[in-house]
């Protein structure tokens, strides 16, 4: 999902049986992480390209 698709816990909560959230970015403040987290849930929330701004900037220097 993008970084900015909000993921509620009504959402979270209409999946069957969810494993893994995966969101492009460094990080992403729209997934609803107490709904995700929570003990009886147990999801994974993962987040891909954390660092390509750095090495991006490495790149241009």
């Amino acid at each position: 999902m993008r970084e900015r698709t909000p993921l509620s816990r009504v959402v979270i909560e209409s999946c069957p049986n969810p494993k893994l959230i995966a969101s492009t970015g460094a990080g992403n403040a729209s997934i609803d992480r107490d709904a995700a987290a929570a003990a009886e849930r147990g999801i994974e929330i993962r987040h891909y390209a954390a660092r390509v701004v750095p090495i991006h900037g490495l790149d241009l220097a």
